[in-house]
């Protein structure tokens, strides 16, 4: 599965900049590349919740954009982060991941994404 999205990420990628797509709008993409490429080179070695990843990166993407647009995300970054919980308490509580798992997929998805749509 890590192969296939990468790859369709990538070809997704290639077509938002042949047709000039803004750039923040690809830096999404890029991020959840980065993302789960980074999520699959730790799961050689450690279980890491993608799902976590993703809800985190939710919460990062607001932050960035919060700061690239210059708007107060308060009451979505209330709202991101409950279903963020959400998704958290149900990987755990379907006994598929840890609390350390959890948390760890959270902050790589967050940390990654806010800096890649920033910087990249």
């Amino acid at each position: 599965p890590y192969v296939i999205s990468s790859l369709c990420y990538l070809g997704c990628i290639y077509i938002m900049h042949t047709i000039h797509i803004p750039h923040f709008m690809a830096s999404v993409l890029l991020s959840a590349l980065i993302i789960q490429l980074i999520c699959a080179a730790i799961n050689l070695w450690w279980k890491i919740s993608t799902h976590s990843a993703a809800a985190g990166a939710a919460v990062g993407a607001l932050m960035a954009f919060a700061i690239i647009f210059d708007f107060n995300p308060i009451w979505w970054l209330c709202l991101f982060l409950i279903i963020s919980g959400a998704v958290g308490s149900s990987r755990i509580i379907l006994h598929q991941h840890t609390v350390a798992q959890v948390f760890t997929g959270s902050i790589v998805g967050g940390v990654f994404t806010f800096l890649t749509i920033l910087f990249l």
